[in-house]
C-alpha cells in the first residue's frame, strides 16, 4: 500500500517497535525510541517530538556553534532514550541530552580520523556502540562506555549515506555513493594497531552490488537474513545476506531515500516500508523471497511544523497498523 499524503519528498522512514511508522518530509531525518522521536531540519534545528501529545516538547538550534557545536545533519536516539547523537559539518559525533530542561546540551564529543562531514550516525540496538559514516567513505565505530574509537573501516571508495545494524548489534551494513552495500562483522578481529593509531578494520565480510547509482538507504531485517536498500536509480532491492545476492528488485517513480524493516517485536518481520521522491510511504512484504506491495488499513496523523529560520514546512506522519 502506498500513502501519497506528503506534500514533498520523503527523506527518511522508521518502523518502531510499538508498530508505528514515522516518516519525515523535505527537510528532516528521524530517529525513534519508545514514545518520542528526535528529528532534525535541513538547516540544523533538532526537535524532540512526543508521539502521545503529538507535538514538539523541546528543540535545539545546532547551527548556533557557540551553544551546540556544528550543525546537525543526521541524528540517532540512544535505545534508552536518555540521549541522542548528532553529526554533520566537521565530522564529529556529539552526544546530547534528551532531557526537557537540557535538550540538545552536548555531553561529550566523539572524533573520528580524517572526516570532514558526518553523513549518518546510528546507535547499535544494545546501546553499546555508535556508528558514524563520513563523506570520504570511512566508517567509525565508537564504544560508548569508554567513549573511545573502537574500530575504523575504509572499505568504501565514496560517501556513505546510510547505516544499519543487525538486531544482535554484531553486523553493520553500509550504503554508499559507490553503488555498493557492504557488511561488516564487529566480531572479526581487526589488525593490531601500531603507534597508537586507531585500528583499521579487516574490511567488509560481504559486498552487495546491483544498483546503478548512489545507494541512499539501507535496513536489515530483524532476523538478519534479508536486507533492503533504496537508491537514486529509483529502485528498491531485497538482498539475501547468506547467499550474498539480490532476491528482488522493484522500480519506483523517484529516488528512494528511506527504507526500514518491521521490528520483530511488532511481529511479521518480513515487512518493510520505503519513502522518497514519490512523496508516498509504501508498504512491502517479502514472503518466501517474493516482492509485493501489501494492503493494510492505517490511521494517518498529519502534523506540520513551521520553521522560524527557513520558513519551510516539516511534516511528520504517523501510521499505525491495524
Amino acid at each position: 500500500m502506498d500513502n501519497a499524503a506528503h506534500a514533498d519528498q520523503i527523506w527518511n522512514v522508521e518502523w518502531t517497535s510499538s508498530n508505528k511508522v514515522i516518516s519525515v518530509s523535505a527537510d528532516g531525518t528521524a530517529a525513534c525510541c519508545t514514545e518520542k522521536v528526535v528529528l532534525n531540519s535541513v538547516e540544523g534545528t533538532v526537535f524532540l517530538w512526543d508521539l502521545e501529545t503529538q507535538g514538539i516538547v523541546a528543540k535545539r538550534e545546532t547551527f548556533n556553534r557557540e551553544k551546540s557545536g556544528e550543525s546537525a545533519f543526521s541524528v540517532s536516539m540512544h535505545p534508552s532514550g536518555g540521549s541522542y547523537a548528532s553529526t554533520g559539518n566537521g565530522g564529529i559525533a556529539f552526544i546530547c541530552s534528551t532531557g526537557l530542561d537540557k535538550f540538545g546540551e552536548v555531553q561529550s564529543k566523539l572524533t573520528p580520523t580524517r572526516a570532514k562531514f558526518g553523513m549518518c550516525v546510528k546507535h547499535s540496538p544494545d546501546g553499546k556502540y555508535l556508528a558514524l559514516s563520513s563523506e570520504n567513505g570511512q566508517l567509525s565505530v565508537f564504544d560508548l562506555a569508554t567513549q573511545q574509537l573502537s574500530v575504523t573501516y575504509a572499505s568504501h571508495a565514496m560517501c556513505v549515506r546510510s547505516l544499519a545494524w543487525s538486531s544482535d548489534s554484531q553486523l553493520l551494513l553500509s550504503a554508499s555513493d559507490d553503488k555498493r552495500l557492504l557488511l561488516h562483522d564487529l566480531r572479526t578481529p581487526p589488525p593490531i594497531s601500531q603507534g597508537g593509531h586507531p585500528r583499521l578494520g579487516a574490511g567488509a565480510v560481504a559486498a552487495f552490488s546491483g544498483h546503478s547509482s548512489w545507494v541512499l538507504s539501507a535496513s536489515l531485517s530483524s532476523d538478519g537474513k534479508l536486507a533492503a536498500s533504496g537508491s537514486s536509480d529509483k529502485h528498491v532491492r531485497v538482498w539475501d545476506i547468506g547467499a550474498r545476492k539480490s532476491l528482488a528488485v522493484q522500480q519506483h517513480a523517484g529516488e528512494v531515500w528511506g527504507v526500514s524493516w518491521r521490528p520483530i517485536l511488532a511481529g511479521g518481520g518480513n515487512t518493510f516500508v520505503t519513502g522518497g521522491e514519490e512523496k508516498a510511504v509504501e508498504w512491502w512484504s517479502a514472503p518466501e523471497h517474493e516482492f509485493m506491495c501489501i494492503n493494510k488499513n492505517v490511521s494517518l496523523i498529519n502534523l506540520a511544523i513551521r520553521n522560524a529560520i527557513s520558513f519551510q514546512d516539516l511534516y511528520r506522519y504517523q501510521y499505525e497498523t491495524r
